[in-house]
């Protein structure tokens, strides 16, 4: 029991592993590598060191002039090339009608089976009227011992509407006959 261990304090929050004090000296006196070149071109702060000579400064000059002369070259190859290299605004603005002009496309476009739809529905609203009108028929026909010597009144746009019944309804048997002959 002479072997207990000191308690460590527990400690709260982000817990940051050191490196031993051993290793920490040895990376301190690591010596720096050699610089290459000029020391005094590879200053740290560049431009900021009041110790460089005017041959410096000349060198430095002829070097922007240098590359600012094959950029202005660079730029006329590119103007010569194509002359709206840099029309960025025409650019933009024919892909912006070309996205708009296929949103209009896509709300133009019908679509390919509502007209036959509603073409359908319509012959079936019809069939269902005539069928009505059938029914009727024969109701009247049952009635017509009780009001047998009464007058009937038909309206024109009753007649009207069993003329165009009776139109239609030709138009299908000549359909219907004209699909018959072409099934052979």
């Amino acid at each position: 029991m002479d072997r207990a261990k000191p308690i460590k304090p527990v400690k709260y929050g982000l817990e940051i592993r050191r490196k031993p004090q051993s290793q920490r000296g040895a990376a301190a006196a690591r010596p720096l590598p050699p610089v290459r070149g000029d020391p005094k071109l590879q200053s740290l702060f560049g431009d900021d060191d009041d110790d460089e000579g005017i041959e410096a400064d000349i060198a430095r000059q002829n070097i922007k002039k240098r590359s600012q002369r094959e950029t202005e070259q660079q730029h006329e190859a590119a103007m010569a090339e194509d002359p709206s290299v840099f029309d960025y605004d025409g650019v933009y603005d024919d892909i912006h009608a070309a996205r708009t002009s296929k949103a209009k496309e896509a709300v133009q476009r019908q679509a390919r089976y509502i007209p036959n739809l509603l073409k359908t529905t319509k012959e079936r609203e019809k069939e269902k009227e005539i069928v009505q009108e059938r029914l009727l028929a024969k109701e009247r026909a049952k009635e017509e011992e009780e009001f047998a010597g009464k007058e009937r009144f038909v309206t024109r746009a009753y007649r009207e509407k069993l003329a165009e019944r009776q139109r239609w309804l030709a138009e299908e048997k000549r359909k219907e006959a004209e699909e018959a002959a072409n099934d052979v």
